[in-house]
């Protein structure tokens, strides 16, 4: 019972975050930049005003750094859908992790071809490729946390 719980938790996190992606990309440009402008445009005036640089300068600031979260939002989507992905994958025994990859660089490219017939809005290589790098750390996190924990137990072991 448990494994099966535990499976459907993941369809759903996969399907729900894969849903949400295609939300916020469904977005005509002035609603997305909207986002942006309201999540970024106070740091933005605040560095400006620190720095003496006026209203140009927050413009400025908010071009860079706007740009900034955006690229990282998309590295960490696509990171956690393929961490997803491969922990679903997992789940029904399959441990292919470029199997992983493969199905969220194809959601990738699926949302990007969907951006580009959205009033306003593009689709990029760029953010492919963006999002590549998102997918392929995503599926070493595992990794990551094992030799994290493993470190750990070792500090504990010599400390006891």
């Amino acid at each position: 019972m448990h494994r099966r719980l535990y499976r459907l938790l993941l369809w759903v996190a996969v399907i729900g975050l894969m849903a949400l992606i295609f939300a916020f990309s469904a977005q005509e440009g002035p609603e997305s930049d909207g986002m942006t402008q309201a999540a970024v445009m106070p740091l933005a005036e605040l560095l400006a005003e620190v720095s003496q640089g006026g209203t140009d300068a927050a413009e400025a600031i908010y071009v860079i750094i706007g740009t900034m979260v955006r690229k990282a939002a998309h590295v960490l989507e696509y990171g956690l859908l393929s961490l997803l992905v491969l922990l679903l994958l997992r789940a029904y025994g399959v441990r292919r992790r470029w199997l992983a990859i493969a199905i969220a660089l194809a959601y990738a490219v699926s949302d990007e071809l969907h951006q580009a017939f959205v009033p306003g809005r593009l689709g990029t290589p760029v953010d492919v490729i963006i999002d590549a790098i998102g997918v392929i750390a995503g599926v070493f996190v595992p990794d990551i946390f094992k030799v994290w924990n493993m470190n750990r137990r070792k500090k504990h072991v010599h400390h006891s």
